[in-house]
């Protein structure tokens, strides 16, 4: 039977649409340390910037334990729940086991707790104790693409201009890593790298405490993960084709010729949205030896996004978008 947690849980208590921000959890939202918006750039640059061989990036759908937490599309993206048993080529609202009554647009977890942008409160930044069934507000941003790097959250503050901000979990002090505007961004060992929207959508990457900002290209991009140390792109002033970058040397090179977006990692496997396969999701191998790269076609329609996870990669179908498919 489906359970609508929150509205129970919360009727004695408070009621989320009606709080205030005497329900917000303490914070300060003032940049702290090095991060102050004054000296975003008062540390030079430095010619450095190692690839960790993991890095993580933000995703709408979350495993915890057996449980896969995710927007359902067909119900107004509210935070709903399957079974990650589950192997069907679509979920079906049958398969839904609880739904709470929050639209998300992005979610990560730490712990047992979720943190979620909640859609009926100006997609503000929140939590859910799953175990404990207790919601709270965190702060007033307009919290986006929400990714985790041990007790710290990163996301993009689009009430502020899409600067990436940091919300610590344990001391609940929050603030802005860099004055750029973000695009896609992903953290890798003690970096991020991203899309900077203040200079064309140009890579660039910065430590997670400010430090080291340095600009990777002069071209715009339109995504990249890191790879065997370093990083492969797509260049959009290039018509959307893989180029690979050196990040000791800052130099790049184009692979032959494979165009399309959307370009993934999970576990040392490659996607990308295949511009040359109809926009169908293909899986991509380097060849790093020979400079080159080929994709191999999955699936026979044409997508918008995908997200992989350890139980399978979830679709956005093009034709149809009010449901979420599930390649396993």
């Amino acid at each position: 039977m489906k359970k609508i947690f929150l509205s129970i849980l919360l009727a004695s208590s408070f009621i989320l649409t009606g709080c205030t921000t005497d329900n917000i959890a303490t914070t300060d939202e003032k940049p702290v340390a090095i991060n102050k918006e004054t000296n975003s750039y008062t540390i030079p640059p430095t010619n450095t910037l190692v690839i960790n061989a993991a890095s993580t990036s933000t995703s709408p759908y979350l495993l915890l334990g057996n449980i896969i937490f995710f927007p359902d599309k067909e119900n107004n993206n509210r935070l709903s729940t399957i079974d990650n048993s589950e192997s069907n080529d679509f979920i079906h609202q049958s398969s839904i086991k609880d739904i709470f009554e929050y639209p998300v647009e992005s979610l990560a977890a730490i712990n047992d707790t979720i943190y979620f942008s909640n859609g009926s409160d100006g997609n503000t930044l929140y939590s859910l104790n799953y175990q404990l069934n207790e919601v709270q507000k965190l702060n007033n941003n307009y919290a986006f693409n929400l990714t985790t790097n041990l007790n710290n959250l990163y996301y993009i503050n689009k009430s502020n201009n899409d600067k990436l901000y940091f919300y610590n979990t344990v001391d609940f002090t929050s603030g802005i890593i860099t004055n750029d505007s973000f695009g896609k961004f992903i953290i890798s060992g003690d970096y991020i790298i991203y899309q900077n929207l203040s200079d064309r959508a140009t890579l660039y990457s910065v430590k997670l405490d400010g430090s080291n900002r340095l600009k990777l290209t002069d071209v715009s991009v339109d995504s990249f993960i890191t790879y065997n140390s370093e990083i492969f792109y797509i260049n959009s002033d290039d018509n959307n084709t893989l180029y690979r970058l050196n990040p000791t040397t800052l130099k790049s090179n184009r692979l032959n010729l494979v165009h399309g977006e959307n370009l993934k990692t999970y576990n040392d496997q490659l996607f990308i949205i295949d511009y040359d396969n109809s926009n169908s999701l293909s899986s991509l191998v380097i060849d790093l030896e020979n400079n080159t790269a080929t994709t191999s076609k999955l699936i026979n329609y044409s997508i918008n996004n995908y997200f992989p996870t350890s139980k399978g990669i979830f679709l956005e179908k093009s034709p149809d978008i009010n449901k979420t498919y599930i390649l396993k």
